[in-house]
């Protein structure tokens, strides 16, 4: 190799073959390039080291080529095994395939009834949406989904406010509705709405409504339909309702439950056919009046507010409640004594109420109340009281339960 070339076969003496310039031809134009001694010395310093002789050349090249095969070697090795992993792999996956898990060999039914202890009870209310809603189980597989759809009795209780109080989206709640109510099929409904386009759509199914939880502002909608189904009704309020309440085409109605009842408004409602009853009013006065229309009634829990507004119990009248089994008070007054004596309850045998309707001498009160109406009371509990229960076992010993709280 000649010595005029920068990248010579090494020499004794480095200088000799490294020009001091060279010219190189770049188009049309000159360039001068100048290389020292130096400068070589520290570039080549950077490359690979060079064999020492043609022999070491050669046995370097051809222990490469024995590298490069004994690489191909194990490269083929090792994509034999990885296709007969991939073979295995696929033999899993289509022996998956074809196992039947043992939820999925279940009856159709058993996976129903399955399902159907996956909400509440009816005719409570599961979540319309989210985690706990019948929506969820169509979304698990094909075949619990087509089970799903076919099982009614999930999509009978329909809410259409969320378990935090808060309203569904319009378009949300009316696509609920509408399918909520195909899907139910024949089913008895329970619903809880508002006053909105999707209450249109329940209660275009008044035939089938079972339990109903309404604002008042929509009793104008359910006036005129009938509800041959109707067993319970739940008016809901945050404030006192003061709107017209009307439904007497309700014939199997039984159970009611007001929230907040004025006085301001008319109402007519089926007290007659109640056997259950909840009331949380501002007025003794009007919870006497619809005690006295509900003979029939054997439950009874009654909530007294703003009794400020009640003084008017010197010439009250009289309230007989023939079949009353269960009564119970949930509110403090300094003039509840007063209503608790105008009752005669023959049949009552439950009595949960606070001692301010027995002050201010609980035993004798409890006494005359049990004298009055000639009811045998088993269950006595007696909220915020200041006299043991011992002396009242001592006093009734013929009460199987008394519990004193607050004591």
């Amino acid at each position: 190799m000649s010595c005029g070339n920068v990248l010579c076969m090494p020499c004794a003496t480095l200088s000799r073959h490294v020009p001091k310039s060279r010219v190189c031809l770049r188009g049309r134009k000159f360039v001068t390039v100048t290389v020292t001694p130096s400068s070589f010395f520290h570039s080549s310093r950077s490359l690979a080291p060079m064999p020492q002789s043609m022999e070491e050349d050669r046995a370097l090249l051809a222990k490469n080529e024995v590298e490069i095969l004994d690489i191909k070697s194990q490269m083929r090795v090792l994509t034999q095994r990885l296709s007969e992993l991939q073979d295995a792999g696929q033999i899993i996956l289509e022996r998956l395939g074809s196992h039947k898990y043992p939820v999925l060999s279940l009856p159709n039914e058993i996976v129903s009834e399955i399902f159907l202890r996956f909400i509440p009870p009816f005719p409570k209310f599961p979540p319309s949406i989210g985690r706990y809603s019948p929506t969820l189980l169509t979304h698990i597989c094909r075949k619990w989904r087509e089970i799903a759809l076919r099982t009614p009795e999930l999509w009978r209780a329909i809410s259409l406010v969320t378990n935090w109080g808060n309203l569904l989206p319009s378009e949300v709640a009316l696509d609920l509705a509408t399918q909520w109510t195909e899907r139910s099929g024949s089913c008895p409904l329970s619903i809880s709405a508002v006053d909105s386009p999707a209450l249109s759509i329940l209660l275009s199914h008044s035939e089938r409504l079972a339990h109903m939880q309404l604002m008042p502002l929509a009793f104008h909608r359910i006036e005129e339909r009938p509800f041959p189904q109707l067993r319970s009704l739940h008016i809901t309020s945050s404030a006192g309702i003061s709107a017209a309440l009307s439904l007497t085409n309700a014939p199997l109605l039984r159970s009611l439950r007001i929230d907040r009842l004025g006085d301001d408004g008319p109402i007519h409602l089926p007290w007659e056919q109640l056997t259950s009853l909840s009331l949380r009013s501002r007025r003794f006065r009007l919870c006497g009046e619809i005690l006295k229309h509900s003979p029939r009634l054997v439950n009874c829990t009654l909530h007294f507010f703003d009794t400020a507004f009640n003084r008017e119990l010197e010439d009250f009248f009289d309230i007989p409640v023939p079949c009353l089994k269960s009564l119970e008070f949930s509110s403090r007054s300094d003039i509840s004594k007063k209503f608790l004596d105008r009752l005669t309850v023959p049949a009552l045998r439950c009595l949960h109420l606070p001692q301010d309707f027995l002050d201010p001498e609980p035993i004798e009160s409890l006494r005359s109340f049990i004298l009055k109406s000639d009811c045998k009371l088993t269950d006595v509990r007696i909220a915020y009281g200041s006299v043991p229960a011992a002396a009242y076992h001592a006093a009734f010993p013929s009460i199987a339960s008394i519990i004193v709280s607050g004591y």
